[in-house]
Parts: structure tokens; C-alpha cells; sequence
């Protein structure tokens, strides 16, 4: 509608890439798909929605209805899944693969594969959060590798962790530099820093304690 001198797009759809000036070498495939893209380039927007708020960012993938929908400028991108970082408003250089995962994000390096995992994170960065939603109520918490059904579920703004297993870390929020591994290892742990609890529910009624070492099922319960 508006283009001046953008070269090799395809633009497909009710109102797709209306409001591209200058972009180039974009493929908007959905209604309002890049809709408002003005000089973003390389980017591939597929679904209702997708990338529609775009307007500079380069080199993103968006796949899915309503996917990156509020994402301006950010760059590098990779969002799978329908409402996929649907309400971020920024942050290159993530992967959110998964309804709803990373919904809220504005930070960068975020690694969250999953149904609405890190659902709420947005000024956390470096994170992998791998699982059903795992990580769902990070918010500024960096640094952290949570694996398994709903681990590290509360956290909030604890760094450095890693939880591997099913539930691990469930109730963390702020506690740092802990390490829970296995079912339900640490599964109470708010506060609790420098842990490491190994094996299924090893830990899991600790709460605020910190720098202990528990191995083994139910070790420390």
C-alpha cells in the first residue's frame, strides 16, 4: 500500500504489510500480518496477526496466529506457537517455541520451550526454561535453567539456577545459585541460595535454608 522502495516481498492477506515503506526481503503470509513493518527486513511473519506491530525489526521468524504481535524493534527472533511472545514489547535474539510462551517478554537471549513457559518474564534475559510452564511467573530473574513440568513455576526473580525434573524448584522466588535435581527436588524453596539437592523430593520442604548439599531420594525432605 505504502511501499516506496522495498525489493522481494511477498505479502499475503487482509492488510499485510500495509504500512511497509522501505523493508525488503520479507514474507507476511495472515491478515494484518506486518501490518505496520516500515523498514524491517528478512523477516518471515505466518498468521493472523503476526509480527503486526512490527516496524524496524530484521531477521525474525514468527509463526503462528497473533505471534510477536506487539514486537516493534526487536531482532533475531524465533516464536512458534500461536500468542507466542504475543504481548512482548521488545528483546532480540530468543526462541519461545509453544502457546503462549515468553506472552510478556521484553528482555534478550531467552531460550523458553513450552506450553506458557516464561510466560510473565520481562526484564529477565539469558534464561532456558524448557517444559510446561516452566519458569511461568519469571519476571527479572536471569541466568536460570529450569527442565520439567512446571519447574521453577514461582519464580520470580532468582538467578542463577538450574532445577532439572518435574516440579523442581516449584516454589522458588528469589533464591540464587541453586541447583535441584530430580521429581520435586527443592520443591519448597522460596528464598533458599547455594543448594544442591539431588534425587527425586530431595529437599523438597526446605524453604529458606541455604548452602546445603542433600543426595539422594527424599534425602533432606
Amino acid at each position: 500500500y505504502e511501499n516506496i522502495s522495498g525489493n522481494n516481498n511477498v505479502f499475503i492477506g487482509y492488510v499485510s504489510g500495509t504500512n511497509n515503506s522501505y523493508g525488503s526481503n520479507n514474507v507476511f503470509l495472515g491478515s494484518a500480518s506486518g501490518y505496520n513493518n516500515i523498514e524491517g527486513t528478512d523477516n518471515i511473519f505466518l498468521g493472523s496477526n503476526s509480527g503486526s506491530s512490527n516496524l524496524n525489526g530484521s531477521f525474525n521468524v514468527y509463526l503462528g496466529n497473533r505471534s510477536g504481535m506487539t514486537i516493534q524493534s526487536g531482532n533475531s527472533n524465533i516464536m512458534i506457537g500461536d500468542g507466542c511472545g504475543e504481548q512482548a514489547k521488545g528483546g532480540s535474539y530468543n526462541v519461545f517455541l509453544g502457546y503462549n510462551a515468553g506472552k510478556i517478554n521484553q528482555a534478550s537471549y531467552n531460550t523458553f520451550i513450552g506450553y506458557q513457559s516464561g510466560y510473565s518474564d520481562t526484564t529477565g534475559g539469558y534464561n532456558v526454561f524448557v517444559g510446561y510452564n516452566s519458569g511461568y511467573h519469571n519476571m527479572s530473574g536471569s541466568l536460570n535453567v529450569f527442565m520439567g513440568y512446571l519447574s521453577g513455576f514461582n519464580n520470580t526473580e532468582g538467578t542463577h539456577n538450574v532445577f532439572l525434573g518435574d516440579e523442581a524448584g516449584m516454589s522458588n522466588t528469589s533464591g540464587w545459585s541453586n541447583n535441584f535435581i530430580g521429581q520435586g527436588a527443592g520443591y519448597t524453596n522460596s528464598d533458599g541460595t547455594n543448594n544442591i539437592f539431588i534425587g527425586n523430593d530431595a529437599g523438597r520442604l526446605n524453604e529458606s535454608s541455604s548452602g546445603n548439599i542433600y543426595i539422594g531420594r527424599n534425602a533432606g525432605y
